[in-house]
Parts: C-alpha cells; structure tokens; sequence
C-alpha cells in the first residue's frame, strides 16, 4: 500500500516541480485570489448581466440533467457553455462560485498549453516561464474575464488546444489522423462558441501545415488537400450556407451587413465609438426598374434605395480601435484609467510581436505563420464587426493570448542573438 502511494505520488511532485506545474499553480492561485475578490468586493462588474445569464441557463439544465433530460438547445440554442455550467451545478450545487473556480482551472489548463506551445517554437525555458505567467496573470481582462462566470476560458483553451495540434501535425508527432481529429473537434467546441475565432485558428492550422510540416510537397498537398476539404465544408455546413442555389455570403460580408451589424449589434451599450467602415447614401430609384435579384422585393418608383461606400478612414479607425483601444478621450476619465493597465499590456504585446521584424529571419516569419493569421483573423473580425469598445475588450482576449506568442517568440530570438553577438571568443 505505502508502495502503491508512493508510486502514485512521485508523478504528481515531478509536475509541480516543473516548469508547467510552477505556471499551473501559479495561474491557478492568482485566479482564486481574483475571484475571491470579486466575490466579496461590492463592484459592478463588467457583463455582469452575461454570468447572471449563464448561471439562470445553468441552473435549469443541471435541474435536466438529475431528470434525465438532455434537450439542451430547447432551453437554450446559441452555444454549449450554459450546459457546461449546468453540468458543474449538477455535481457540486447551482453557485456561481463553483462555476468561476471552474473557469479558473480551465485558464490553468490553457497556461500550460501556452508555455508548451512557446517551448515547441524553440523559446528558452526562462522565457517561456516568465511570459506564460506574465500573460496569464498581469493581463487585466485575461484574469478578470476568466476568473467569472463566462465562456472565456473555454475560448482560449480550445485555441491554444488547435495551435498545439497543429505543432504536433506538422512535425508528424503521433497519428496525424489522431491528430488532425482532435483539432477538429476542438473546433467544433470552438466554433459554436465564437465562431469566427474558429475559423481563424483551423486556418492557422492549415497554413502551419502547408509553411511548415516536416514532409515533402507531394505529402502536403496529398494531406493537405483533404483536410483543407473537411474544413471547408464542414464550415459551409455549420454557417448554413446554400452553396450554388442561394449562396448567402451576402449575409455575412456585404457593405450592407457590415453597416448593420455595426450599426445595430455592434452599439449594444454605452461605451461605442463612431468609426464607420462603410457610410450609408439614399438615392432615388431609377423610374424604370431593370429587374431585381432573385428572392429580393421589387423597389417600389420613386423610393429611396440605399448605397454604401467604403470609409478609408473609418476603416482605419475601427482597426486601430480593436488593436489598440481605447483610446484617450473615448471614455469617461475615471473609466478609461480601469482600462489603463490593460492597455498598456497590449501595447507591450505589440512592440513585442513587432519585433519580429528585428529578427530579419525569413525562417522566425515562417515560423509564426500561423500564429499571426490566426490573430490577425480575429483582430480583423473584431474591426469589422463591432465599435463598442466594452465588446471589443472582452473578444479580443484569444487575440491578445495568441499575439503574445509572437511576441515572446521575437524577444527570445533577440535575446539569443545579442548573447552570441556579444560572447567573447
């Protein structure tokens, strides 16, 4: 027996001795003493009407779950992070306590993986330490947002989880059918959580593989090609898209429903800024109408119909506003110094990630194919989509994460030069 616990224990201490067991406990530490916090602190918190939502939805599927009823998207149909929360109710009691230490140990789980992806770039062992726990632990949002009641930690978890798999794809650690399959049920999760964060980290995916994996050209393409197939149309599918009969593209990236989600979804809320990417005319219909399209009304003579034209300068705005805000002046004085510090981490970040550049090494670039399509999708989603600076904060989270990457990847690379530059010989 003593023999038998003595074996089972020794696996355990060598984990918290390593590298990955120090950012685990840490992370872990730091996300109990901020939720610890926030429970006993008397603040509005943030979405704080999001956490009540889900705790509401949680309640009543962990209440399904102890009757044997699992009809989930009856009760709620936009994503599955309520059933986890019911789930978590259904063993340990309906309190949003639970369901945030929950998030906690997920956001552990995702530094981990974090500093594993960093040591699979070749970043030393101190950097990859000392940037896991930095991200994890001082970035502002990261911690608060992952330390409530909401589907963050998922996110960033089932990112990391797809960029991870790609690594071990493209250096054919493993069966990459195993491989690749793991990805793609991460993506699934992913994808009905935020959608578009994953399609932009299966297409990281493929771009690691056809830049990066350890195979010839003939090999990239013969399993490339399937994988870029599945993707594709299992994407198709999922956005419910009538290909060659009523293909409805439109619905997503047309002028007119870029200004209406901007216009409508994206002003949910107080803290929004005026950055149109696309502006908005009304001319007279033409007294004789040529034809419509097929499935679309008639302009009745004489009315107004609309048209849209592209802003330069509102794009340009909308980006550096998901990148880089808020800004000065865009919020009231006391709430933008709460942002402060998240702010100044993202530029930390950025410098950072920008200091690839310094590298002037084709083969780091290459590299970090992956890393920097899957957020520079995001970023882009994020400007498209939405100028409520509340939003944007809260979304542009994996963004960040991922970035960081980039970022630690550069700093490293730098580091490792400047020393044998200046190693006497």
């Amino acid at each position: 027996m003593k023999s038998f616990i003595k074996n089972s224990w020794n696996p355990i201490a060598r984990f918290f001795k390593s590298p990955e067991g120090i950012v685990f406990s840490a992370v872990l530490v730091a996300h109990c003493i901020a939720i610890i916090f926030l429970n006993n602190n008397p603040i509005q918190l943030t979405f704080a009407g999001d956490q009540l939502t889900y705790h509401r939805y949680g309640t009543i599927m962990a209440d399904m779950i102890r009757h044997g009823n699992f009809a989930f998207r009856s009760v709620y149909a936009s994503h599955w992070y309520p059933v986890f929360v019911g789930g978590i109710y259904a063993i340990f009691g309906p309190s949003m306590l639970i369901g945030s230490l929950a998030n906690a140990l997920l956001a552990s789980i995702a530094a981990v993986l974090f500093l594993k992806i960093l040591k699979g770039f070749g970043v030393s062992n101190k950097v990859s330490v000392v940037g896991s726990l930095a991200v994890f632990i001082l970035y502002p949002s990261f911690l608060f947002h992952t330390s409530i009641l909401l589907k963050e930690a998922w996110l960033v978890l089932l990112t990391l989880g797809i960029l991870y798999a790609s690594q071990k794809l493209v250096r054919g650690e493993g069966n990459r059918f195993l491989v690749f399959s793991g990805a793609f049920v991460l993506f699934l999760g992913l994808y009905d959580l935020r959608f578009f964060i994953g399609i932009a980290a299966m297409v990281a995916l493929l771009a690691d593989w056809f830049f990066n994996a350890r195979a010839s050209v003939k090999k990239r393409f013969a399993y490339g090609i399937p994988m870029l197939i599945i993707i594709v149309a299992s994407t198709l599918l999922l956005l419910k898209w009538d290909v060659g009969e009523n293909n409805t593209i439109n619905n997503y990236v047309s002028p007119e429903s870029v200004y209406t989600t901007r216009a409508v979804y994206g002003r949910n809320g107080g803290s929004t800024v005026q950055s149109p990417i696309f502006t908005q005319t009304f001319q007279n219909v033409p007294a004789e109408v040529q034809g419509t399209p097929e499935g679309k009304p008639a302009e009745a003579k004489g009315s107004k119909m609309p048209s849209y034209s592209l802003s330069i300068r509102g794009t340009a705005a909308a980006f550096a506003n998901a990148i880089l805000g808020p800004f000065p002046g865009q919020l009231p004085r006391i709430k933008y110094l709460t942002e402060l510090p998240d702010v100044l981490f993202i530029y930390a970040v950025i410098i950072g990630a920008l200091a690839l550049f310094l590298t002037r090494s084709w083969k780091a670039f290459r590299t970090m194919v992956p890393v920097i399509i899957c957020a520079g999708v995001v970023f882009a989603t994020i400007a498209i989509g939405s100028d409520n600076l509340g939003a944007i904060v809260r979304q542009r989270i994996t963004a960040v994460v991922v970035c960081s990457i980039i970022a630690l990847f550069a700093v490293d690379l730098l580091i490792k030069t400047y020393s044998k530059n200046t190693r006497p010989t």
